[in-house]
């Protein structure tokens, strides 16, 4: 078997990470949410252009702090995936930065493979079945 992969691993991975991205996205939605909850009362929709500027800050953050010190979010870790460096290992915080900088600025322009996210070849960085 080795560690050739399948088309159908490949599509099977793919789908996984996105339906992660969607269980974390919607964690870190009402997480916002509470956080807002706390800060206005009441709660108004007044402050829809902050609510979207902490939701993105904190999206940001919840990503890189999870993957850097539990080596997964919520949402890879209930699908069974993780992100390692090339070595197998969690990626170091510098990595983590740098792929989720690459994946905010180059998602619209350079996700050219389906199979090999551009940005993961520049971080050296796979998500992996555990």
């Amino acid at each position: 078997m080795g560690d050739k992969k399948t088309r159908q691993d490949i599509k099977v991975l793919l789908l996984k990470r996105r339906a992660a991205f969607l269980i974390d996205y919607i964690l870190v939605y009402f997480l916002n949410h509470i956080l807002f909850a706390f800060l206005f009362d009441p709660p108004t929709y007044h402050y829809e252009k902050e609510f979207w500027l902490v939701f993105v800050a904190l999206f940001f953050c919840y990503g890189i702090f999870l993957d850097w010190i539990l080596g997964q979010t919520p949402g890879k870790r209930i699908l069974g995936i993780r992100i390692v460096d090339e070595n197998g290992n969690t990626p170091s915080l510098v990595a983590l930065l740098s792929r989720k900088i690459s994946s905010a600025v180059l998602f619209l322009f350079l996700s050219k493979s389906s199979e090999v996210p551009f940005k993961d070849t520049f971080t050296k960085i796979i998500t992996v079945k555990i």
